[in-house]
């Protein structure tokens, strides 16, 4: 058997924190994304404790599991029934390998080391994935079919624009078995005249016979083709799990998207769904939301199907004599779209493919979906989730109560289900695909709405980041701010269903479905897309400046503050900087200090005028103003530009060394002093790859230039050469020096979002590695 420990992350409230933040478009730090390297700094418990763990696993008869590579979320070890008794008592065995999987309620009752550590257990068969692999293309053309709804339809009735193909995406496709052929892949691009793009296939467990297992396949290979066809210049990589030999093959799939470093997936969709009462009877809730929360810190956007079952939670999978039937018929939510951070997709049927008319979907199916799935019809799944409260983006869109077609109606009582819809179904027949080298036209339901949701959004990325704006990331909270979707206003979810009735006979009844309303309804949630005008909207859409209030304690501006209303001010001065740097060589090794604010960690400075010495080396920053130090002296030069340079005498002035590849991380600094002064750079040394950065705008200034720099906007520094050094200096906000700024060029800097997005990462994410715990413990604070 294999036993993988799944590890909690080191700060999950942090966590969470930031996933809001990014996620939230009224946030000043939305969309400012951390990389992978980024979060597995921030989720990866210490080498030494996950050592321990190995050792304390091996004591008692674990093994390294074959072929298994550890991601920085989880442990594996091969192990048999006697280990995993060693290990954890009978009884918990007992509920392992009855329920495969014990999630975070029994954390507390873990052994050491893995106390405190392990979000959940879950327990499989022992097996070694096949290796990953490229779809090859082939040469064989199919024509096209007459029947079925073709990308050009879907095309013409959402409105794509033709410009965008989600260049620059990689799209993840969570497949439960069911591997596609390429012959069928690229015949059906081929018949559709569409450009062949780029799939891998990517094993996440050993493929028995599930691989060639028809309905799998059938959604599968539907998917990856629908998002070949509207997306084809966006990467999609299929990640295949045996659900036979994974306990929850939707947190194994997420995992390995936020693993995936070289391909590094940038939408996550899933056709497959459950009952949301059945995935928390076995796994809990925290594990995914876990999980969830690193997609959204990403910018991964996570989609997923509503489920086909109308107002019910799920399938017949109660089998009696008489056939399988519904444990109950009452309303309920479907997982993964019951989660917050997921975009759960409803569909819809079009009437009219000519006009493109829709209506929620409650329709009969072909004969081949009837004799899969042993159910006439389908609707569209709707509800309220029963365990994830109404997130804050919901609540001013939600109604006191919905209306069901019995006349009954539902309070909204948690997180509401779906967010969008896209045709499910047409007037009489469904999506084309190429299965086995034979066309159908029964392809759709929301199995094929969520991937063709992923392509809208690779889409609108590829349009996003033309502007240099981030991906969308998390984007429900997005398009409820905007309700820029047509909603639909005709049919209901109506649904009939096998159930046991009082005498205990199998029987079909009719489970009431949702009415479709002009606003938000659990049929068909906000609406349909305008493709075209909705990337525009989304990409047109003002968002606030980037802030760095995450890292540091708030700040009462002082009331005397200077009026520093720019970013970047050159001014109109020149300094023979070479006798200056020739002084300080001549001086021998100045007194430089480490810094002690925790945004400048790795640089140094040497203080020239300040105030008297403080606690700490370097607290003459922060202690007053107007003592030289002594290494003044011995710098007559300098001493003279900051004396008789400017219209008064610089108060404050040091000298500050950025090293070869060193960051300044966001911040404002947050003194009141800092608030009553502008911050002059002159750089003495200095390479094109040393920038300054003031509200997202970049600056390189070259040496003997003359620079006001707002210090109490976000800020921060990058140098990718070797090293820099400036001097840096504070001026008091008097009429002359107002003046003086007056008279120099306004600049706000170049956008470069990845080191935007570099800087706005925690200075102390990797705990204070290295500091004194003094200095520390004031970082902390800071």
């Amino acid at each position: 058997m294999r036993l993988t420990i799944e590890l909690a992350p080191r700060d999950p409230i942090a966590l969470r924190e930031l996933a809001d933040a990014v996620s939230d478009p009224k946030s000043p730090q939305y969309g400012a994304y951390l990389d992978r390297a980024a979060l597995e700094q921030r989720v990866v418990i210490d080498a030494r404790e996950r050592a321990a763990m190995r050792a304390w696993l091996g004591r008692h008869g674990a093994s390294r599991a074959a072929r298994a590579v550890d991601g920085p979320r989880s442990i594996s070890v091969s192990t048999d029934a006697a280990a995993l008794t060693s290990m954890f008592g009978a009884a918990i065995v007992r509920t392992l390998i009855a329920e495969r999987r014990l999630g975070p309620e029994l954390a507390l009752s873990l052994p050491e080391p893995l106390r405190g550590r392990v979000r959940a257990l879950a327990l499989a068969h022992d097996h070694v994935a096949p290796p990953v692999s490229r779809v090859r293309a082939t040469e064989r053309v199919v024509a096209p079919p007459e029947r079925g709804i073709a990308p050009a339809d879907v095309r013409r009735g959402y409105r794509f624009d033709p410009m965008l193909r989600g260049r620059g995406e990689t799209i993840a496709v969570m497949a439960l078995g069911g591997v596609p052929r390429a012959e069928d892949l690229d015949g059906f691009w081929r018949a559709h005249d569409v450009p062949l793009p780029e799939i891998d296939l990517v094993p996440l467990t050993a493929l028995g016979a599930c691989a060639s297992d028809p309905s799998a396949r059938f959604e599968t290979t539907m998917s990856v083709q629908w998002i070949g066809a509207l997306a084809p210049a966006a990467r999609v990589v299929v990640y295949v799990i045996d659900p036979a030999l994974v306990a929850d093959p939707w947190s194994t799939f997420l995992e390995a998207v936020l693993d995936d470093a070289a391909r590094a997936p940038t939408i996550a969709v899933t056709s497959w769904s459950t009952p949301e009462r059945q995935h928390r009877r076995v796994h809990g809730r925290e594990g995914f939301a876990a999980l969830l929360d690193q997609a959204a810190v990403l910018g991964v956007s996570v989609i997923a199907a509503s489920g086909d079952w109308g107002a019910c939670g799920g399938f017949p999978r109660v089998l009696t004599p008489a056939g399988p039937v519904c444990a109950s018929l009452a309303p309920h939510a479907t997982f993964p779209g019951c989660e917050a951070r997921v975009l759960s997709v409803g569909g819809t049927q079009v009437i009219d493919v000519e006009r493109w008319r829709e209506r929620a979907w409650s329709a009969p199916v072909s004969d081949a979906i009837r004799d899969a799935v042993h159910l006439p019809h389908l609707a569209s799944s709707g509800g309220f989730s029963e365990t994830v409260a109404i997130p804050a983006w919901q609540r001013d869109v939600l109604a006191a109560s919905y209306a069901r077609s019995d006349g009954t109606a539902v309070v909204p009582h948690g997180r509401a289900q779906p967010d969008v819809a896209l045709a499910a179904w047409g007037p009489a027949h469904a999506y084309r695909a190429l299965l086995d080298d034979a066309w159908r036209d029964d392809a759709g339901g929301t199995s094929l709405a969520a991937p063709i949701w992923a392509a809208i959004l690779a889409c609108a990325n590829e349009a996003r980041r033309r502007v240099d704006r981030p991906r969308v990331g998390h984007v429900a909270p997005l398009l409820y701010a905007m309700r820029s979707l047509h909603p639909i206003t005709e049919g209901a979810t109506d649904l009939d269903l096998p159930a046991l009735d009082a005498r205990g006979r199998r029987t079909w009844k009719r489970v009431p479905g949702y009415v479709a309303t002009s606003a938000w309804s659990p049929a068909t949630g906000l609406g349909v897309p305008d493709v075209g005008a909705l990337v525009a909207a989304i990409t047109c859409r003002e968002e606030p400046p980037m802030r760095a209030a995450m890292y540091q304690r708030k700040h009462v501006r002082s009331p005397n503050a200077a009026p520093k209303d720019y970013d970047f001010i050159r001014l109109p001065m020149q300094v023979d900087v070479a006798p200056l740097v020739d002084e300080l060589e001549r001086a021998g090794a100045l007194p430089y200090v480490s810094s002690l604010w925790k945004w400048h960690r790795g640089t140094r400075f040497c203080v020239l005028r300040a105030g008297p010495p403080g606690a700490l080396p370097g607290d003459e920053l922060i202690t007053g103003k107007d003592v030289d130090a002594p290494i003044l002296a011995t710098l007559p030069r300098v001493c003279a530009l900051l004396d008789e340079a400017f219209p008064v005498r610089a108060p404050l002035a040091w000298i500050g060394l950025s090293p070869a590849r060193s960051q300044i991380r966001m911040h404002v600094d947050n003194t009141q002093h800092w608030d009553e002064h502008h911050r002059i750079h002159v750089p003495l040394v200095t390479t094109p790859g040393a920038r300054l950065m003031v509200s997202g705008g970049f600056v390189h200034m070259p040496a003997g230039s003359v620079w006001a720099f707002n210090n109490s906007r976000p800020h921060g520094a990058i140098n990718t050469g070797p090293d820099r050094l400036h001097l840096v200096i504070d001026l008091a906000s008097t009429p002359e020096v107002e003046a003086m700024l007056a008279r120099g060029e306004r600049v706000r800097g170049e956008r470069d979002r990845d080191a935007v997005i570099a800087l706005s990462r925690d200075p102390l994410g990797d705990g204070g590695a290295g500091e004194r715990p003094e200095v520390l413990a004031r970082m902390r604070m800071q």
